[in-house]
C-alpha cells in the first residue's frame, strides 16, 4: 500500500478538541476509527484529521476516485459519471464555492510522511519552524511501483496546502480565540466557570448551511446515532461518491435540487425516516420553487432574527432547528438552541422558575435565550454549547481537560510515595463519622 502524507499546523487542544467537537451533535458526517483519527466529509473532500497537544494533523483525498459500480463499465469515464447526477452535483458544487470564507492562516506547514514517522513526530513534540525563511519539513518514503492500483486515489491528492489549512480552519472557526472566550463566560458566569474546566477546546463548527439544515431536519425527535445514519443514506442516495478511504466510500451531500425531485419522499420512507422524509421533501422543494440552490446560504447576510424567521418558513423547522442551523453554519454566534439538555441546566442553574413551567412555551423560548445572550455576550450560543456537551451522557468520558488528565497520571505516583504516612485527619475523620451514625 502506498505510503500516505501526513501534513499539520500549530493549533492546541485547549483551542479545539477533535474527540469533543466532532461527536457532540453538531455535524453528523464524522467518525472515529480504532487508530484514534477522524474521517468525514467536507468541502466535497474526505478528510482524515488527528492531533496532539500542539498541532492538527490532516490528510485529503478529493473527488475523482471511481466508484466500484457505477464506474466499472466507462473505465473511470468523467463524462459518464457526470451524466449520472444531472442537477444534483452542478448545483452543489456552485453553492459551495460560493459560500466560502476564508481565514488568515500561516504560509508554512510540515509534511509528515509515514504513521511511524507521524509517531516518533508526536512523542518528541517537534515544533516545526514557522518563520517566513523557514521550509516545510519533508520525512519521505520510497513506495513501490506495484502498490499502486489504477484510478483508485491512493493518497491525499492536493498540494494546494494554503487553501486546505484555510478550509480546516474555516470549518473550525479557527480565527476565534476560544480561551479569551471561555476566560470572559468564566468572569460573568460561576457555573460555567466550574463546568467548562473539565471542557475546554469546544468551539462551533462553521458547516454547509445546506447539509446543515437537512440534518437538523432529520433530528427531530432522535438520537444522534440515528441521525448519523439518516444522513449517511441521505448521501449515498442522492450525494455523488467522492473516494473509498480504509474500504469505506464517502459521499457528498445532496444539492437541495437532488432532495426535490419527485419520489424523494417515497425513497426516504423506505430507507426508514418516517415523517422525516415529508419534511426534507417538501423544505427542498419549496426552496427551489420559491428560492434557488443558494438561498440557505444567503442567509448568512442577513440578520439572526430574520435569517430564523425565513428558516421557520420550511416545513418540520421549528424555532430549535432554526436557531441549530442558525448558529452552525448562519455565522449568528447568539443563536441559543432550546432543547431538554438546555432546559434542565438553565432551569436548574439560572431560572428556577422554568422548574414549575410544564412545556417550553414561545415566550419561555424566548426569555432563556435573551437570558443567556444578556449573561454571556455576543458569542452567547458558543458559550451554551459548552455546558450543552457537559449535560450529554456519552461526553461524560471526554470530561477531564488535557491539564487534570496530566495530573491523574502524577497522581498514582504522588499516592505511592506517600503511602506510608497517615496524618491526624486520615484517623479523625473516620472516628467522626462512626460516632454520628453510632448517635443517630
Amino acid at each position: 500500500m502506498a505510503s500516505t502524507a501526513w501534513k499539520c499546523f500549530p493549533c492546541s487542544r485547549r483551542q479545539l478538541r477533535l474527540d469533543v467537537v466532532l461527536q457532540c451533535g453538531q455535524s453528523f458526517r464524522w467518525h472515529e476509527n480504532d487508530r484514534g483519527e477522524w474521517l468525514g466529509v467536507m468541502s466535497s473532500r474526505v478528510w482524515r484529521l488527528k492531533q496532539n497537544d500542539t498541532h492538527i494533523y490532516y490528510q485529503v483525498y478529493s473527488r475523482g476516485t471511481p466508484h466500484p459500480q457505477k464506474d466499472l463499465e466507462t473505465k473511470c469515464s468523467p463524462k459518464a459519471a457526470s451524466k449520472r447526477h444531472l442537477s444534483g452535483a452542478q448545483a452543489s458544487q456552485a453553492g459551495q464555492s460560493k459560500f466560502q470564507k476564508r481565514s488568515h492562516i500561516q504560509d508554512h506547514h510540515t509534511q509528515v510522511t509515514d504513521d511511524a514517522l507521524f509517531q516518533q513526530h508526536e512523542a518528541k513534540k517537534e515544533i516545526p519552524d514557522f518563520s517566513s525563511n523557514s521550509q516545510p519539513t519533508t520525512f519521505s518514503k520510497a513506495v513501490s511501483e506495484d502498490t499502486k492500483e489504477p484510478c483508485i486515489k491512493q493518497e491525499p491528492q492536493e498540494t494546494d496546502d494554503t487553501h486546505l489549512i484555510a478550509v480546516l480552519q474555516d470549518y473550525f472557526h479557527l480565527n476565534v480565540d476560544i480561551e479569551e472566550l471561555y476566560q470572559q463566560w468564566s468572569f460573568a458566569d460561576q457555573y460555567f466557570r466550574k463546568t467548562a474546566s473539565d471542557f475546554w477546546g469546544i468551539r462551533m463548527l462553521r458547516q454547509d448551511p445546506v447539509e446543515n439544515l437537512f440534518s437538523f431536519i432529520c433530528s427531530s425527535n432522535n438520537n444522534i446515532s440515528r441521525i448519523s445514519s439518516m444522513v449517511g443514506k441521505l448521501c449515498i442516495q442522492y450525494g455523488q461518491p467522492i473516494a473509498e478511504v480504509d474500504g469505506r466510500w464517502y459521499h457528498s451531500f445532496p444539492a437541495v435540487a437532488a432532495l426535490a425531485e419527485v419520489g424523494v419522499e417515497e425513497k426516504l420512507r423506505e430507507l426508514g425516516f418516517g415523517y422525516r422524509a415529508k419534511f426534507i421533501a417538501k423544505s427542498a422543494k419549496y426552496i427551489m420553487d420559491n428560492h434557488g440552490e443558494e438561498w440557505v446560504g444567503s442567509l448568512r447576510h442577513c440578520s439572526y432574527e430574520e435569517a430564523k424567521a425565513e428558516l421557520m418558513k420550511l416545513c418540520g423547522v421549528g424555532a430549535k432547528v432554526a436557531d441549530c442551523v442558525c448558529l452552525m453554519s448562519l455565522d449568528k454566534a447568539g443563536a441559543i438552541p432550546v432543547d431538554t439538555h438546555v432546559w434542565q441546566f438553565a432551569a436548574r442553574n439560572y431560572l428556577p422558575k422554568l422548574s414549575s413551567a410544564k412545556s417550553v412555551t414561545d415566550k419561555l423560548y424566548q426569555e432563556i435565550g435573551d437570558h443567556f445572550r444578556s449573561l454571556w455576550g455576543p458569542y452567547a450560543g458558543w458559550a451554551h454549547s459548552v455546558l450543552f456537551t457537559a449535560e450529554l451522557r456519552h461526553m461524560q468520558s471526554k470530561k477531564s481537560s488535557p491539564e487534570k488528565a496530566q495530573k491523574k497520571e502524577e497522581n498514582p505516583k504522588k499516592k505511592r510515595a506517600g503511602k506510608s504516612m497517615t496524618t491526624a485527619a486520615d484517623v479523625v475523620e473516620p472516628l467522626k463519622r462512626v460516632r454520628s451514625s453510632r448517635r443517630k
